[in-house]
C-alpha cells in the first residue's frame, strides 16, 4: 500500500522533471512554500482539490501522484 511519502516521492520527482522550485510549484498551486514544506514535514495529506491541481499542472493522473499506478496518465 502507498503511503503519504511516496506521495511527496511522486509530487518531488515531477517538480524536478519539470524543472520547477519548490517557489514556483507552491505558486503554481496557490500554496504557500511554508504550507507545501509543513505538509512534507508533518506528512499530512494533501487536501483532493489541491491534489487535482497538481495532476493537472504536471499532465498526470491523480493515481500516480498517489503511487496507486505506475501509469502516468490513464489510458
Amino acid at each position: 500500500m502507498p503511503t503519504i511519502e511516496t506521495m511527496y516521492n511522486c509530487i518531488d520527482a515531477e517538480r524536478a522533471r519539470n524543472g520547477m522550485t519548490i517557489e514556483a510549484f507552491t505558486k503554481a498551486i496557490d500554496v504557500s512554500e511554508k504550507t507545501y514544506r509543513n505538509w512534507r514535514a508533518e506528512h499530512k495529506p494533501i487536501s483532493s482539490a489541491v491534489l487535482i491541481k497538481i495532476a493537472t499542472l504536471f499532465g498526470c493522473s491523480v493515481d500516480y501522484l498517489l503511487g496507486l499506478s505506475d501509469k502516468m496518465r490513464n489510458s
